[in-house]
């Protein structure tokens, strides 16, 4: 996409070409579905936020390191486990949080999805919990075979 072509678009839009801005957007403190109408500039504008910093960083979310890119089984497993602890570390402390706002803003806009939405309400809280509360005890429990 050409600089400037961004500010034009409306989130929706933005969110619609690639799922990946929407957690960038909400980093911001934007979640797209509260501004479906408006163009990335106009929400910039109304939350007083630079423009060119969120721009950069949405043109970001594609050049960053992918977990497939990483040569795991070159590195001793000591490093391993701690890149997956902080792994963890970091979908407890920003995806997780992303993930429950998407659930309890989900409105479901068919009966045939009533059912659906009431059922993630409930049950990805539990999940949430769960995750948190196991997952540095799994970590260790996997690599205690090794």
């Amino acid at each position: 996409m050409k600089p400037g072509e961004l500010i034009n678009k409306k989130i929706t839009e933005l969110v619609n070409e690639d799922h990946l801005l929407a957690h960038v957007l909400y980093s911001f403190g934007i979640p797209f579905y509260e501004y479906p109408t408006q163009t990335l500039e106009q929400v910039c504008i109304e939350k007083g936020l630079a423009l060119d910093r969120v721009e950069k960083e949405l043109e970001l979310p594609n050049e960053k390191l992918h977990q497939g890119d990483l040569p795991l089984f070159s590195y001793r497993i000591d490093l391993i486990i701690e890149y997956l602890k902080h792994a963890h570390h970091l979908f407890i402390k920003n995806k997780l949080p992303y993930i429950y706002k998407l659930v309890q803003n989900f409105k479901a806009n068919h009966e045939d999805y009533v059912q659906i939405e009431k059922d993630l309400k409930i049950l990805f809280p539990l999940f949430m919990e769960d995750f948190i509360h196991h997952t540095p005890r799994g970590i260790w429990a996997v690599f205690r075979y090794v």
